[in-house]
């Protein structure tokens, strides 16, 4: 078999190692940890109980920016239960590039990742499962830089690809070499490290080892990993699979596809940008997720907007998303916003779609409905640590608090009283509620504990509610500084274990009640402040303080939450434009103008009758001359015949008919049925006597753009780009020259000059092509 390295036929040797004489300077050592020696034609590699590299500075330094190659034979003398082994590249004495492979007990796999500062690692390309190596067993390893991307291949075997453009350079070292997993054994039989001058007769044959389109499927146990304890997760021991396609860029095509494996049920389709082969918690979702329940109905849908690099890391650590769950008969029950992996924002609803409940994480309070069919705007402090108001503890003064279970406690050890201040967001003058339970551990004569609500800072306004050590409460309120009793220290009439004290406001009248028993209601005086503190009073007297829940009642519920009330689907695509295929693989062009601000781009194609939206990648654009070309994978049962049209690479005359098929106005007024034009070349120059365009009377809308204009031959003569907004029936074609030239110059699309002469009906041609041009739509 022919490889890539005998491919290499103009290439400049920097490293050529066959272990003969150690002319490189391999490093040799023998200590307690490690032991490497030349020996017989082979480098050997022990490590004894930590992990080992071993490297050499090249005395001529690789050019990172350059096509290059690196390859070399490793074989496994002695195993362990973590052997890994491989290729280091681009080190230096804190940053290093690996291509590993790990031999596990069933199974091997090989992944490529940058080590950076020797603490962050980031993923090249994920890990691929081998077949299980036989120990002894000789092992290619191939890095090629080319076109740039980074190729990996194991025995000549693709593992996986990456953009090199995703490494910053200024990280990369000169250092070439080994790695070696604990207590492992390996021995080098060889090295090449080459700088290619000209990659011309190779380039073909590496593309062809990575095809365009790899269908991946990925197998996980019931945690979500796809491999465990040191064994992959294969169908046999997992619970779920996905299904997905990558391109030659490794990037996902299309939704992903994940299934039971019990019965092949759906439960997932979804976007993302990376998806992990080791655990589901490392997947980078962005777009649409939808989720479906046993009965096969949606149970939620999320929209994503993340855009994280990807790199080692829970997903979510940094979800952004908006998330709408759904019952089993369909009906909206609850929304979830999430923000940098927190929950930014919930709303509940009941059956009949009314919001029940609401919050937002920035705020200390939530929404709930009440009996009434209002809104309650409700702080609930439970007093555990990460509590909604900022509670303060230790020693202050002569008095000590802290959080103690699911409670606060205060002791005093002074005569004054011990106070401990809050403030929020409750307007008093409207009406409201204040319960609390509050517990004293002590019976110190004298004592008691209460709450201030409405206080000033000065203790000068506010309501008092306070309860005693034995069995009495009382109630006062202040007005500029002077305390006025409304309620004296009066006895409870029966046994109590603590206080559970209550305080309503509606309208004029405030309530107070203990224990569930209403002990006076009085003439609502006004507070002008938002306090609320706990206070505790006696020598040696703690107090327990729990459950306090704080309602401003029938409050409006803020515009913010209504208008989530539908999930923000981002399925609603903001322009379309039109376009057509050039070969049968899927290459699609159509104007630049049309895909430049696209976060993602769909085509719409019709086959056998039905039709099918696919998600495309921009693959070449040509900004000045407004040409873009697109590409889709088209699944395994839409198959196109040849392209039955040709690219016209010359200029026609002036009078010559052509027409236009296209998706004017397709997401609005005049709907996705393509669209017939006829009219004339009326001008070999365009807008302000553009040569590279023409004028024609072929009218077109907003829509039209990017589809083809054909002569009568069925040749495609330009691609429309636009209309002249003042005038009549007068529009704008690039000329196919420029697109012929365009396309040949892509490297993926070859065209040439032989185009169709004979004439057909404006029906024949229109019947022949519509097939072909695709309405583009664009988020």
């Amino acid at each position: 078999m022919m490889t890539i390295a005998s491919l290499l036929f103009s290439q400049k040797n920097i490293i050529k190692e066959e272990f003969i004489n150690n002319s490189n300077n391999w490093e040799i050592s023998n200590s307690q940890h490690e032991k490497s020696e030349v020996i017989k034609g082979v480098y050997l590699l022990s490590n004894y109980d930590s992990n080992v590299w071993h490297w050499f500075s090249s005395k001529q330094k690789l050019n990172y920016s350059q096509n290059w190659l690196i390859e070399s034979n490793i074989s496994i003398v002695e195993i362990s239960k973590n052997n890994e082994f491989g290729i280091i590249w681009g080190a230096n004495d804190t940053n290093q590039f690996q291509f590993l492979l790990n031999n596990f007990i069933d199974t091997s796999y090989a992944g490529a990742y940058v080590c950076e500062n020797y603490n962050t690692h980031y993923t090249l390309i994920e890990p691929f499962v081998l077949p299980k190596l036989n120990i002894n067993k000789k092992v290619k390893f191939t890095i090629l830089h080319t076109l740039n991307n980074f190729y990996f291949l194991i025995n000549d075997n693709p593992i996986g690809h990456c953009k090199s453009s995703i490494i910053n350079p200024l990280i990369c070292g000169n250092k070439i070499g080994f790695y070696v997993g604990t207590k492992n054994k390996i021995s080098v039989e060889n090295i090449v490290v080459k700088e290619l001058l000209n990659n011309d007769l190779y380039l073909d044959t590496i593309k062809n080892k990575f095809p365009q389109f790899e269908e991946k499927i990925f197998y996980y146990n019931k945690e979500g990993f796809t491999y465990f304890d040191n064994q992959v997760i294969t169908k046999e021991n997992s619970e779920t699979y996905r299904i997905f396609t990558i391109d030659d860029n490794n990037e996902i095509i299309g939704n992903i596809k994940e299934y039971t494996t019990l019965d092949n049920r759906l439960v997932a389709k979804f976007e993302a940008k990376k998806i992990s082969s080791y655990s589901k918690l490392m997947d980078i979702l962005t777009g649409e997720q939808i989720t479906y329940n046993i009965e096969g109905n949606i149970n939620w849908i999320a929209t994503y907007y993340n855009e994280q690099n990807e790199i080692s890391m829970k997903f979510s650590n940094h979800i952004n998303g908006d998330i709408c769950f759904f019952d089993s008969k369909g009906r909206k029950n609850k929304y979830v916003e999430m923000r940098e992996g927190l929950e930014n924002l919930l709303i509940e609803y009941d059956e009949n779609g009314k919001i029940i409940f609401a919050s937002k994480k920035c705020d200390q309070f939530v929404y709930k409905i009440n009996a009434f069919g209002y809104y309650d705007k409700v702080y609930h402090e439970s007093f555990k640590d990460s509590s909604i108001f900022v509670w303060p503890v230790g020693q202050i003064s002569n008095s000590y608090s802290k959080f103690s279970g699911n409670k606060y406690l205060i002791k005093c050890n002074s005569s004054s009283g011990s106070f401990r201040f809050n403030k929020h967001e409750v307007n008093y003058n409207n009406d409201f509620s204040i319960s609390i339970d509050i517990t004293n551990s002590t019976k110190t004569q004298n004592a008691f504990s209460g709450i201030l609500f409405g206080v000033d800072d000065n203790f000068l306004s506010g309501y008092s509610f306070l309860v005693s050590n034995f069995g009495s409460y009382a109630i006062g309120h202040q007005y500029n500084g002077i305390f006025i009793t409304d309620l004296a220290w009066k006895n409870i009439d029966y046994p109590i274990e603590g206080y559970s004290l209550d305080v309503v406001k509606i309208g004029k009248l405030i309530t107070f009640s203990v224990n569930g028993k209403v002990v006076k209601t009085l003439e609502y005086f006004p507070l002008v402040k938002n306090n609320i503190v706990l206070m505790t009073h006696g020598v040696g007297q703690e107090s327990y303080f729990d459950n306090l829940i704080i309602k401003e009642i029938n409050s409006e519920l803020p515009k913010e939450f209504v208008k989530t009330d539908d999930i923000k689907r981002i399925n609603d695509f903001k322009s379309s434009g039109t376009g057509f295929f050039v070969t049968t693989s899927g290459y699609i062009v159509t104007n630049y103008h049309v895909v430049k601000d696209a976060r993602e781009i769909y085509v719409d194609i019709i086959s056998n009758g039905k039709s099918s939206t696919l998600k495309a990648l921009i693959i070449k654009t040509d900004k000045e001359n407004d040409l873009a070309l697109i590409k889709i994978q088209l699944p395994n049962n839409i198959n196109f015949n040849a392209i039955p049209y040709c690219i016209n690479s010359k200029s026609i005359e002036v009078g010559s008919s052509v027409f236009t098929l296209g998706y004017p106005y397709a997401l609005s007024y005049l709907g996705k049925e393509i669209k017939f034009s006829d009219g004339k070349i009326s001008s070999k120059s365009g807008y302000n006597n553009n040569i590279n365009h023409y004028q024609v009377t072929v009218p077109v809308q907003p829509g039209n753009s990017g589809g083809p204009m054909f002569d009568l031959h069925g040749n495609v003569v330009g691609v429309i780009n636009s209309k002249f907004e003042i005038g009549d029936n007068v529009s704008y074609a690039i000329k196919s020259s420029l697109l012929f030239q365009f396309l040949n110059s892509s490297g993926v699309v070859k065209t040439t000059n032989i185009n169709n002469s004979q004439t057909k009906s404006y029906v024949r041609l229109t019947n022949e092509f519509e097939k072909f041009v695709v309405l583009i739509k664009v988020k």
